[in-house]
């Protein structure tokens, strides 16, 4: 499969998960989340895959969320008038706890490989995995 913002490499029973927005430092877009999802669909099933990790390519891990554009196709209004509904906003809120929820209960065991930022969202990506490697450089940061 072609994946626009991830690279996904498979080798010796490793499967690598590589947010590969380096210009964004890895920030999570919904072509990020489309792509991991995809690569955890093509882990799961493959019996040569033994465990899966994640990491950032470039200067940092993950740093957050993507507020440059859409996030989940919930903008921030300007007209207090198209404000979305609470109900759309908690469907959004819905899939994104669901993503964190499918990293977290997977059923092969997964591996945060930490360098630079993990921020927010980030930081909540690498929790969700069973095991966190940090390097001396990553930092932490998150409510």
């Amino acid at each position: 499969m072609n994946y626009q913002a991830i690279i996904y490499e498979k080798e010796r029973g490793r499967a690598r998960i590589i947010l590969n927005r380096p210009e964004k430092m890895n920030a999570l877009s919904d072509q990020v989340w489309f792509d991991i999802d995809a690569a955890l669909d093509d882990a799961e099933p493959d019996p040569e895959v033994k465990v899966v990790i994640f990491k950032g390519a470039g200067r940092a891990f993950c740093a957050g969320h993507d507020l440059s554009g859409k996030i989940g196709q919930v903008t921030t209004p300007i007209n207090p008038m198209e404000r979305p509904s609470h109900k759309k906003l908690l469907w959004v809120e819905h899939g994104r706890i669901a993503r964190y929820e499918r990293i977290f209960r997977f059923p092969k065991p997964t591996i945060a490989q930490v360098h630079g930022f993990a921020i927010y969202a980030g930081m909540y990506l690498q929790m969700m995995c069973d095991i966190s490697i940090a390097a001396e450089d990553a930092r932490f940061q998150g409510r």
